[in-house]
């Protein structure tokens, strides 16, 4: 059956009497199926603030609400060694469980199950997520890298700064090889040397992310602005999601000196042919190349654009996270979703018009979203003080509006998700600044023409970062915005 709009993909499952499950961290994460298949159902690990918003749409449980506590990081793993969880789900006569990613103990608990992940294996996923396999599959393609030089950390404890500068003419990217978590742990932007001297400091303590650290990989900084793409690999070829600005560094550093850290993205109808056309042929060709060794389903991947190229950073062989705001986007905009590309991608009946799909996607789509982390350095948090729903901003402060729909509508309207969740606080463990405290949502892009924040989206931004992280004179930077590759736009 071929699939090209949302009421073909409804059918589909309809007609095969497919079950669907979810699990996710927070339900927000992995609320889209309920727009796909009607017998979804959801569990999840945190209980965000959202959750009553959400269970208008559909059954969602909570690990953290039948337990009273969740110790953080809690993966899908770890909600299906749930006892509660596990029974309802193994005596379920839905079929199919869909996940971040998988892992190999999900996969051993439900080996002889009949039940079926919409994941690929752990064993491949984790062979394509490190940095060197992504420039290894750049290079079986004939695709040009960036300079790299890998190295161990004991060597690089013993190059010189000169030695450094020099091969990559002036400053560079240090990256921890072994973390393959992304987001921006375990990366640094070294521009000079008391930069290199903070990341000797890191790599001489030899743990990072609770991950040993033994090897790392060296590029050169390249100045731009930081997009992405989203691929699904199908039978009929890849599927190419619409281009991507991301939101990068929008509250610095962190105390250990990672750069690079993602913040959310940013969507618009900007065209950018020359750069876009360079994003979708190697997201095309990366896609194709790993149905051949296999995998189906989503990836995305990491570019820096300087004006004139888009260079391929990294491959993040799963789920990532543009989603679920991707998602209720295209629906809003009527068209078929990738995500549900991707969940039909695991059934051999499905059948796609990639061409049809592709030429829908790259006409792009309007909208952004913006994570807000929690911060190692604050010992305050006020978690109750803002109310999941919708607000609009009023020049200097934000107005709430209501909770009876998830995305704002109107103009200067965002709305708060996922949070604010306040069952970790400074000084717990757990608590950095990589952990999710809630999501802004917008409708409507928040950057400019020049890739810059607008004004108001920055205010949004602060005001709500304030509220939550008890700050009065908040501060935001800016430093990675620069205009080059939309000035170079065609």
């Amino acid at each position: 059956m071929q699939i090209g709009d949302l009421d073909s993909a409804k059918g589909f499952l309809k007609k095969s009497n497919i079950g669907l499950l979810g699990l996710g961290i927070t339900a927000f994460s992995r609320i889209s199926p309920f727009y796909l298949n009607d017998g979804y159902q959801l569990f999840c690990g945190r209980a965000t603030p959202d959750l009553r918003l959400l269970r208008s749409i559909g059954r969602i449980r909570s690990m953290e609400e039948e337990t009273g506590h969740i110790r953080e990081p809690i993966t899908s793993l770890d909600l299906l060694e749930y006892g509660a969880f596990r029974e309802t789900i193994l005596s379920s006569r839905a079929r199919y469980l869909y996940v971040y990613q998988s892992y190999k103990g999900l996969e051993a608990i439900l080996k002889g199950t009949g039940k079926i992940l919409i994941a690929n294996r752990a064993e491949l996923r984790e062979s394509l997520s490190t940095k060197l396999s992504f420039i290894r599959i750049l290079e079986e393609l004939g695709i040009e890298p960036l300079k790299w030089m890998q190295v161990s950390s004991k060597a690089f404890m013993g190059l010189t700064a000169k030695e450094l500068f020099s091969s990559f003419s002036g400053p560079f990217v240090v990256q921890v090889a072994d973390i393959t978590r992304g987001g921006g742990r375990g990366l640094f932007f070294v521009r000079g040397e008391d930069a290199l001297r903070r990341v000797r400091e890191v790599v001489g303590k030899g743990v990072l992310h609770r991950t040993r650290v033994t090897e790392l990989l060296i590029r050169p900084f390249v100045e731009g602005i930081s997009i992405s793409a989203l691929g699904c690999a199908t039978r009929q070829g890849t599927v190419i999601g619409p281009l991507q600005l991301q939101l990068i560094d929008l509250y610095g550093e962190s105390p250990l000196g990672e750069g690079g850290i993602f913040c959310g993205h940013s969507w618009d109808r900007t065209h950018r042919e020359g750069i876009c056309s360079q994003v979708q042929n190697v997201v095309r060709r990366v896609g194709d190349l790993l149905f051949q060794k296999g995998y189906r389903g989503m990836f995305g991947i990491d570019f820096i654009g300087d004006g004139e190229r888009a260079y391929p950073l990294e491959l993040n062989p799963r789920l990532t996270g543009a989603l679920p705001v991707l998602t209720f986007l295209q629906l809003r905009d009527g068209i078929l979703p990738i995500e549900f590309v991707h969940i039909l991608s695991f059934f051999e009946e499905a059948e796609f018009d990639v061409e049809a799909l592709n030429s829908i996607f790259q006409r792009g789509t309007e909208g952004a979203h913006v994570i807000l982390f929690g911060d190692e350095t604050k010992e305050e948090f006020y978690p109750k003080t803002l109310i999941p729903g919708i607000y609009k901003w009023e020049s200097d402060w934000a107005r709430y509006v209501g909770s009876g729909h998830l995305f704002p509508k109107e103009e200067h309207e965002f709305a708060i998700l996922e949070g604010p969740y306040g069952s970790i606080r400074p000084g717990d463990e757990g608590w950095n600044n990589f952990l999710r405290i809630l999501r802004i949502v917008f409708q409507n892009p928040i950057t400019n023409a020049n890739g810059a924040l607008k004004e108001w989206a920055r205010n949004v931004i602060g005001w709500t970062r304030g509220a939550i992280l008890g700050e009065r004179g908040w501060k935001i930077s800016f430093a990675h915005n620069n205009p080059a590759l939309l000035k170079q736009s065609p």
